[in-house]
């Protein structure tokens, strides 16, 4: 939403002189109401001002395709951000519903690239008393995101620590 804000801004304020006429008499030779000499073969300039409307439409479509452009961009960010969330709260509840995980402090963490090529960076970390919980955690997680995609990497950022000292 804010960045269609900032579109229809930048649009107001180059448009907004166009609305507020600026008084004084054009620059052609001779007094006022006198007719205009013939133009010049090959001029590329028309003398009625025909150029400056091209390129007023031509700005203004350009502006139009640049928000248009960020709108989708926007639209991807969500997408993905979302897709994150979703994946994010289906490897958290899957290491909840386990019994023996459930009790261990263990985070799951989803970055999604606006790309959509991109595979998707799923950091998992904690502390664990055994190496073996560590490997059911790593074997839980890959399984779930293998089951919602099929491009991955897990980042372990789990700590092996036994239950009498504690991970800096």
């Amino acid at each position: 939403m804010r960045s269609i804000g900032v579109a229809f801004g930048i649009l107001a304020v180059f448009l907004a002189p166009m609305a507020v006429p600026a008084p004084g008499w054009a620059q052609a030779p001779g007094a006022p109401g006198a007719p205009l000499p013939p133009p010049v073969a090959g001029s590329p300039v028309e003398p009625d001002g025909g150029g400056a409307g091209l390129a007023l439409v031509l700005l203004t479509l350009g502006f139009i395709v640049v928000i248009g452009a960020a709108g989708k961009l926007v639209d991807l960010r969500r997408r993905r951000e979302e897709d994150a969330v979703y994946l994010e709260s289906q490897i958290s509840d899957v290491l909840l519903r386990d019994p023996k995980l459930f009790v261990l402090p263990i985070k799951s963490t989803v970055r999604l690239p606006t790309w959509k090529g991109s595979p998707a960076a799923i950091t998992v970390s904690g502390q664990v008393p055994t190496p073996e919980l560590r490997q059911v955690i790593l074997r839980t997680v890959e399984e779930e995101a293998s089951r919602i995609r099929s491009d991955f990497r897990i980042e372990d950022r789990i700590v092996v620590a036994s239950r009498g000292t504690r991970a800096a």
